[in-house]
């Protein structure tokens, strides 16, 4: 069973889509699009067995100050009943880690936090919980597998009463039409980075989002032909992901930003989708997180709020990394 670059693309990609866990992190979509601005691509490889893949993960690699981190997001992706392919990939991932001589190698299968199978074969291979998350644990998924009315009805009254005030003050949605588009929407997008305090993207992300990433689309909310805010939805198989939005506080009455993510649902159950996820919720409900703001506005969608097993990592040198882990500075920054 030998693990081995892939050596078709579309093939690769092709065993993402249809693997029981695959998502959309794991597709060179993704990989374009992250080493397109920072990170570097390290390898696409899989695992065959019979001649077919068995199991396979893209990895991508981030060097700052001299220190490099190899990343799998995602990913692997594999059957970790198996028990020959576990012990396989996860022994191949710590030899790719020593290869290129990498600070360590941070995984993120893609299993729940209820998996404490999953969690045992990942400590028992050397491989432990990484206490700076770059991904959420837990996101919120709505499900779109029911009639329009029952599941605009399962919303909170708050929501429900936004998103028809939104229709009544006459706020539209529809895609991105050009650049002068994306522009104002960028420059929203600043705005509230600005007032939010995180870290945005540069304009060039979002534009090669718009051009080149097959799984994207750019919603807008408008009102009286004035763009007041936007969502970046990614589609990948039978989900809809919340990726990235920002709205105009001067236009914040109009509740553009509930009607925005209600024509999404409306357009995804057309399209047969199954789930949209809203992605990033906190664990821990507590109104002085800095995410609670976030929380408040996607509990009123009142979807099922899942929780990931979360990213694990393996260090080759072991204590180094128990000491970069009690080090004070902002980890994700370095890591992002």
């Amino acid at each position: 069973m030998p693990f081995q670059p892939a050596g078709n693309i579309s093939q690769y990609n092709a065993f993402v889509e249809r693997a029981e866990h695959g998502h959309f992190m794991q597709t060179s979509y993704w990989r374009d699009l992250k080493t397109a601005f920072g990170w570097r691509d390290a390898g696409q490889y899989v695992l065959e067995k019979d001649g077919q893949i068995a199991a396979a993960c893209s990895v991508l690699l981030r060097s700052k100050f001299g220190i490099k981190i190899l990343y799998v997001p995602r990913g692997p992706l594999w059957n970790i009943n198996d028990a020959a392919a576990t012990a396989e990939i996860l022994a191949e991932l710590k030899k790719l880690a020593k290869k290129h001589r990498a600070f360590f190698i941070r995984i993120s299968p893609n299993y729940l936090e209820t998996d404490n199978a999953a969690k045992q074969i990942l400590r028992q291979s050397g491989f432990h919980f990484s206490r700076k998350q770059l991904q959420t644990k837990a996101t919120m998924l709505i499900d779109l597998q029911r009639p329009e009315a029952e599941l605009l009805a399962s919303f909170h009254e708050k929501t429900r009463y936004n998103i028809r005030l939104a229709g009544r003050k006459g706020v539209t949605v529809s895609g991105l039409n050009n650049e002068d588009e994306l522009k104002d929407f960028y420059r929203i997008m600043e705005q509230m980075s600005a007032r939010q305090e995180y870290a945005l993207q540069p304009y060039a992300y979002y534009k090669y989002i718009w051009q080149n990433l097959p799984l994207a689309k750019i919603y807008l909310a408008k009102h009286e032909h004035k763009i007041i805010g936007g969502v970046v939805v990614f589609t990948y198989k039978s989900m809809a992901y919340y990726m990235y939005g920002a709205f105009d506080s001067a236009h914040r009455s109009l509740m553009g930003n509930y009607l925005i993510h209600w024509e999404i649902m409306r357009r995804g159950q057309a399209a047969g989708l199954h789930y949209y996820d809203l992605q990033g919720v906190p664990l821990v409900k507590d109104e002085i997180h800095p995410m609670h703001g976030f929380y408040r506005f996607k509990k009123g969608f009142n979807g099922q709020e899942v929780e990931y097993l979360g990213e694990y990592d393996y260090a080759p040198c072991g204590w180094l990394y128990n000491l970069w882990q009690r080090w004070s500075f902002d980890k994700k920054q370095y890591l992002q």
